[in-house]
């Protein structure tokens, strides 16, 4: 019998997995005005994700993708995200 795995992510507030944390398996058109521009690190447990500079899906002007499979990213400027940018996210596919 198949196991199946839902995506699955942890978003903190702060560096290094600190301060708050929402953890999800769904997609988000806008994290809302607490969330907003707020996330500094991520755990990506199941999936491939990516993340928006904008609400709706939106990339900023000249931003690449912001696209990430399973693994802890303490710092997103390290995976070439800027820190406290993030305005949307979702599930790309189910598979890393």
């Amino acid at each position: 019998m198949a196991t199946f795995m839902l995506p699955e992510v942890i978003v903190f507030w702060d560096i290094n997995f600190g301060g708050e944390s929402w953890r999800t398996n769904l997609n988000y058109s806008y994290v809302g005005g607490h969330w907003n521009d707020q996330i500094s690190s991520i755990i990506v447990v199941s999936g491939t994700w990516q993340f928006w500079r904008n609400a709706n899906f939106q990339p900023g002007a000249g931003d690449r993708d912001w696209i990430l499979g399973p693994g802890y990213y303490p710092w997103v400027e390290a995976s070439g995200i800027p820190n406290d940018q993030i305005s949307s996210f979702g599930v790309r596919s189910f598979g890393p």
